[in-house]
């Protein structure tokens, strides 16, 4: 009893800052932009980015960026972001795909 009693208590600072403010939120896109600008692809800059929606899971998110070739080709991005200790936020990983299209008939 006593140690779940400890364990709450060193967790409720930490559970009280689940929420995501606006803080959060630019630093999460400045961490996304900075994965674009150095890792989205090799010699590839993206004509457009756009940031969708945030869903947030336990103390993680998933932000989910459009972003759009220079092509024209759109590509979703779900970029998965940690909170670390400090409360900083960093990318733990990418899933691009690119969106089905519809085949007319």
């Amino acid at each position: 009893m006593l140690r779940a009693v400890a364990w709450s208590l060193l967790l409720l600072p930490w559970s009280a800052q689940a929420a995501v403010t606006a803080t959060d939120l630019a630093e999460i896109r400045a961490a996304i932009h900075r994965q674009i600008d150095n890792a989205f692809c090799p010699g590839f800059r993206p004509a457009g980015v756009q940031f969708l929606g945030l869903t947030l899971m336990g103390l993680d998110a998933v932000q989910r960026v459009q972003i759009t070739d220079r092509s024209g080709t759109v590509w979703l991005a779900f970029y998965a972001m940690q909170r670390q200790r400090d409360g900083s936020w960093r990318t733990s990983g990418c899933h691009l795909v690119q969106p089905a299209r519809a085949i007319p008939t």
